[in-house]
């Protein structure tokens, strides 16, 4: 596991009553890269359970956003956005 990646996602995950994998295309190319203890989808406000197909794919999305655009900068970036939520950041979901 890394400091910064996607946040992983337990295997056979459902939203609803159907397996998120099944309600994204691009849901596996999150595992392109090893999972992070934070992300970008985390600082971009999806934290926390994931209730409908939109949130799945707005995660997912922010996921692969992540991976395309990935760099020490981004990371460092992602790293100090996290401070915040760690302290007590009101959107935080814990």
């Amino acid at each position: 596991m890394s400091l910064v990646g996607p946040r992983p996602h337990a295997i056979g995950m459902k939203t609803g009553d159907v397996e998120s994998a099944r309600l994204v295309a691009e849901y596996a190319h999150r595992h392109r890269i090893k999972p992070g203890m934070t992300g970008w989808a985390a600082v971009k406000g999806s934290r926390g359970p994931l209730n409908d197909a939109a949130a799945v794919r707005r995660r997912v999305a922010l996921d692969v956003q992540y991976i395309d655009q990935q760099s020490f900068w981004v990371d460092l970036w992602i790293m100090l956005r996290t401070v915040p939520s760690i302290f007590g950041d009101r959107c935080s979901v814990r």
